[in-house]
């Protein structure tokens, strides 16, 4: 999330999207997130950097999922858990509202899929295709021949000194 909530905010915004799927009746929840891989363990160092996590979890989604072969966010970590203290959440570093949120799911017993993508700071885009296609892996959206394309606002995020004069 570019525009993130306020600071110290995370949980009242968790609560507000938990509100509205509980209001819409939602069958499962798939929040895709980042981590700052520059704070991720050793054990993530190597490996795929995105890292899977269900909850309340067991169907088709969570099967494929599996198949997958995205490794789980902790390591020694089942992936799937019912148990909130097995959640490995310590392994979110600056995940925004993903915390407070898959504890809202979790508390709920409301099925919930995180992918997680491990970025460093910077130009993100790859790792924003990275996640588009694991997602597109495990839920069908598009063919998977079709290339993403990043939104016209994202051209400028890293290169201040090439942009256009107006943008500054």
């Amino acid at each position: 999330q570019r525009s993130p909530p306020l600071a110290k905010h995370h949980k009242d915004f968790a609560r507000e999207l938990m509100d509205f799927i509980e209001l819409g009746s939602f069958s499962r929840v798939i929040v895709l997130t980042s981590s700052d891989a520059a704070l991720r363990g050793d054990a993530m160092i190597d490996g795929p950097q995105i890292r899977s996590l269900t909850v309340n979890c067991e169907d088709v989604l969570a099967n494929k999922l599996r198949e997958l072969s995205l490794s789980s966010l902790g390591s020694g970590y089942a992936q799937t858990t019912k148990d909130s203290e097995a959640l490995p959440l310590k392994h979110l570093h600056a995940a925004g509202v993903a915390k407070p949120l898959l504890k809202l799911c979790q508390a709920a017993k409301l099925p919930v899929i995180a992918l997680v993508a491990l970025v460093f700071e910077g130009d993100n885009v790859h790792d924003a295709i990275n996640l588009a296609n694991a997602t597109n892996s495990l839920l069908d959206i598009v063919p998977t021949t079709q290339k993403w394309c990043p939104p016209q606002s994202w051209q400028w995020l890293m290169a201040a000194n090439n942009a256009p004069s107006e943008m500054f």
